[in-house]
């Protein structure tokens, strides 16, 4: 995976800059289970736990804005993905539309505010055998 004619890669790096490099050494995306091997590797945490230390190296790469993920496990760097295209802002009231002088929406009869009680202050009625006492 690595092009050996390139320096070693130091181990006391942080685990993304040797991710990192490692990809820039090969030029192309890799599979993480290949990119996340080596970085064990030279790191010379490959006899640890390497299941709790893959999951780590996968956050680390995942939060860092340099990587890209194609898909199917396999990761890029964000410099030879896609680049993105200009935002174009739409001015949605730009002075075409306005509503008439005197518009008004048509009534709903059941949704008629003035119909609730509680737009002409009417307060319900308790019921007879509420019980306060009892609370």
């Amino acid at each position: 995976m690595r092009n050996e004619a390139s320096t070693p890669i130091n181990p006391d790096l942080p685990i993304t800059e040797i991710a990192y490099r490692l990809l820039k050494s090969a030029g192309q995306p890799q599979h993480y289970r290949d990119l996340f091997a080596e970085v064990l590797k030279i790191k010379g945490w490959e006899n640890e736990n390497a299941a709790r230390l893959m999951a780590k190296i996968h956050t680390e790469v995942n939060m860092d804005a340099r990587f890209w993920y194609k898909g199917n496990g396999v990761w890029g760097l964000r410099e030879w993905g896609p680049r993105p295209t200009g935002t174009k802002v739409i001015n949605i009231n730009s002075g075409g539309y306005r509503p008439r002088r005197g518009f008004r929406f048509p009534e709903d009869e059941e949704n008629d505010l003035e119909d609730q009680d509680v737009v002409r202050g009417e307060e319900e009625e308790e019921p007879e055998d509420w019980d306060y006492d009892g609370i």
